[in-house]
């Protein structure tokens, strides 16, 4: 009988090839937000957020990230933090207008 390791799914896989990308240059921010990414679409808002942490340590600037960790503030309920976020990622920049206008953003 031989041993098969389980089929890993397409999520699996791409959050394999990310972490191995940021292994490799833990400096590249762009490997850690992907993760984030792969995370997201996984319901995995805990590991998205720490993976955003790693992006904005390596640059604080970086507004796709900011945005996407508003994103996952949002989802969990974290309103306070998710409208500071927004804030910060900016109008007009990567942040789209029908979100930063969005009722629950503007109290």
């Amino acid at each position: 009988m031989t041993s098969r390791t389980p089929s890993v799914g397409p999520l699996e896989e791409a959050a394999g090839e990310f972490e191995l990308a940021s292994r490799r240059d833990p400096t590249f921010a762009v490997s850690y937000l992907n993760l984030a990414n792969v995370r997201i679409a996984s319901n995995d808002n805990e590991g998205a957020k720490d993976a955003l942490t790693l992006a904005l340590d390596k640059e604080p600037d970086y507004y796709k990230a900011v945005y996407n960790l508003a994103l996952v503030h949002a989802k969990a309920g974290r309103m306070i933090n998710a409208k500071a976020m927004f804030k910060q990622a900016g109008p007009g920049r990567y942040c789209s207008p029908r979100i930063m206008l969005h009722p629950r953003f503007l109290t």
